[in-house]
């Protein structure tokens, strides 16, 4: 059984999607029901508990619960509350006329994209080097790359261009 104060945590919430347009229609709220009910015949108590704990983690990383998550605010508070979200978005946009441009150098990272066909025997060459070195695929084309620009640098007397 609930108790009065998540129940009524919950009609809160009900009522504040709602007022956001944001309620499921009754065949969406059935799927739901029967994905619960599945799971909670079906899941050990210890896969419920790795579940909650992986996603703990998750929205630790994405939402700074913790002071030394990445993503958490520079005063060390956790992430803010709805109602302190709600305040926020009640507030006075932001004057950014004060505002100062950040032209500090920044370092521009270039991506490029290597497909091979499943079959193909390089495919195959590259996984078995990969893990022969102790890499994956991506780094070891990154090694291989950058010894032939050695390679190529040191034949043409140091030039790069």
């Amino acid at each position: 059984m609930q108790d009065e104060s998540t129940r009524a945590a919950a009609e809160e919430f009900r009522a504040e999607l709602a007022r956001l347009g944001l309620t499921p229609d009754p065949e969406v709220r059935k799927w739901a029901r029967e994905q619960l009910d599945n799971a909670r015949k079906t899941w050990t108590p210890e896969r419920v508990g790795a579940l909650r704990e992986r996603s703990r983690r998750g929205a630790a990383e994405i939402f700074g619960q913790h002071g030394d998550s990445p993503a958490a605010p520079p005063n060390g508070r956790n992430a803010m509350n709805r109602d302190e979200a709600a305040e926020v978005a009640r507030e006075e946009p932001t004057d950014w006329s004060a505002a100062e441009v950040d032209t500090s150098e920044r370092q521009v990272r270039l991506g490029y994209t290597v497909a091979f066909d499943a079959d193909d025997d390089v495919s195959q060459w590259l996984v078995d080097e990969a893990t022969e070195r102790g890499l994956n695929p991506i780094e070891l084309i990154k090694e291989l790359v950058r010894e032939a620009h050695q390679r190529a640098t040191s034949a043409e007397g140091g030039r790069t261009a």
